[in-house]
């Protein structure tokens, strides 16, 4: 089924939209309004007239026109005849925002499944309960009362699916700040029909999203889901985060979404044989993103490694070789144009070593690096800067970092102390990671 037609609608009715500042009901409607949603928005609220100047309708079924999707942001009790009402107006898609289901137990997971009969008998599909709505940037549909979606965001090629409303503007929030643009965010919530790879594959599909991110606490029906994400992983990368990896982890799990954490062995090796790269933190995912969204594929496990640092380049050799890499010997020709440039008392051995002397002349990273970069031994490149401020080194890095075929990654320590260089790099989409640690998981 193409989900299209059901995740990207022409009008939309806010069932329970309020006049008040804070609540559910305002926050969503006025998120949609200032994140100019083009299509028609219809507040449902029988106490009132209008709100943010648009006019309210006492049920859905007043409504005069065709309502594509229906956000519910009403009490649990109430939710499965306002969706009788939805099914009689032939709603396509309803995102429930309310809790108070599955994840309470008991009369919860009973009121669940009652919700999932009534959409299959009215033949409509439902997102959540129990989630944080949806955002596509590029349609400007901002469907949620999450503030982390605050703002006009730049659009791009990342797509997060999350089992956790809240992971999910975190994760929003850090990958923009790396200069990196979204196309959808879609919290799931209960899952009450809808699924994970429903929304995975919905993704693979669509032109605007080039990398799929997912944090998840459940796997459901783990057959179903390892076919059919083999055809997604064959057309997109896919980075999952899956928490609930410990047995305490797994009953955490069960208490906020009502999910069932999985046998890790087991998923782990799915992802394996799916090709799925898994994070295991949230800054592993971040590192990850950033490097698939702007490096070449890596084709193989040779580094080469520049450093202006020592100790750093003594430090990531251990990480890479701990982490399955090698580091080549590198041969006649690319050590001797080095030793043109490089001190006598640096190093044009693997790691190669600039010293502190890159202070006398700030062309020499970008110098050295595409000479790294032309050694047929290396598959993929690491720079390691320190406290490096000068904005020149960052405009020659970035000339010679886009004629470069090859991986390109740069731990860079001083961080955001290094000012207008380090924005710089961020700006014109070179990754930058704060420790060596962070390099290798990225």
């Amino acid at each position: 089924m193409n989900l299209k037609n059901y995740l990207e609608p022409s009008s939309i009715a806010v069932i329970g939209a309020s006049r008040k500042k804070g609540k559910m009901g305002y926050e969503i409607l006025r998120m949609m309004v200032a994140g100019g949603y083009r299509g028609e928005i219809y507040p449902v609220n029988p106490q009132t007239r209008s709100i943010l100047g648009r006019r309210c309708y006492p049920s859905v079924l007043n409504i005069p026109h065709q309502v594509d999707m229906a956000v519910i942001v009403r009490p649990a009790a109430v939710v499965p005849s306002l969706l009788k009402e939805c099914g009689e107006v032939k709603v396509k898609t309803v995102v429930i925002f309310s809790s108070g289901f599955k994840e309470t137990g008991g009369s919860g997971e009973k009121l669940q499944r009652a919700i999932k009969e009534i959409s299959i008998k009215y033949n409509f599909r439902i997102l959540g309960p129990n989630c944080e709505g949806l955002v596509d940037i590029p349609g400007g549909l901002y469907l949620t009362f999450s503030l982390m979606f605050e703002g006009n965001w730049k659009p791009g090629p990342v797509s997060i699916i999350t089992q956790s409303g809240s992971i999910g503007g975190i994760l929003f929030r850090r990958i923009q700040n790396q200069g990196i643009g979204f196309s959808k965010i879609v919290s799931l919530g209960n899952e009450a029909d809808l699924k994970t790879i429903d929304l995975i594959e919905y993704l693979a599909q669509d032109r605007k999203t080039d990398l799929i991110v997912a944090y998840l606490e459940e796997i459901r029906e783990g057959r179903k889901f390892f076919e059919r994400m083999k055809e997604v992983t064959r057309k997109k990368p896919v980075i999952i985060l899956k928490i609930g990896r410990t047995q305490e982890g797994k009953r955490a799990a069960v208490s906020h979404t009502g999910a069932l954490a999985g046998e890790t062995q087991i998923i782990r090796g799915m992802f394996k044989q799916l090709g799925v790269v898994e994070a295991m933190t949230l800054d592993e995912m971040v590192d990850m993103v950033q490097a698939l969204t702007s490096q070449p594929f890596l084709m193989g496990n040779r580094l080469g490694i520049l450093t202006t640092a020592g100790g750093l380049g003594v430090q990531m050799v251990d990480l890479a070789i701990e982490n399955g890499f090698r580091l080549p010997s590198l041969n006649r020709v690319t050590k001797k144009k080095l030793a043109s440039i490089i001190s006598s008392f640096g190093s044009v051995e693997n790691p190669v070593d600039l010293t502190g002397e890159i202070y006398k002349n700030p062309t020499w990273p970008a110098q050295c690096l595409q000479i790294l970069s032309g050694d047929k031994k290396i598959d993929a490149l690491i720079l390691i800067l320190s406290a490096v401020k000068d904005v020149v080194i960052s405009q020659n890095l970035v000339e010679v970092i886009r004629r470069i075929k090859k991986p390109v990654l740069i731990s860079w320590t001083a961080g955001e102390l290094a000012g207008i260089a380090y924005k710089y790099l961020l700006r014109n989409g070179v990754p930058i990671f704060s420790s060596p640690g962070r390099v290798i998981n990225g």
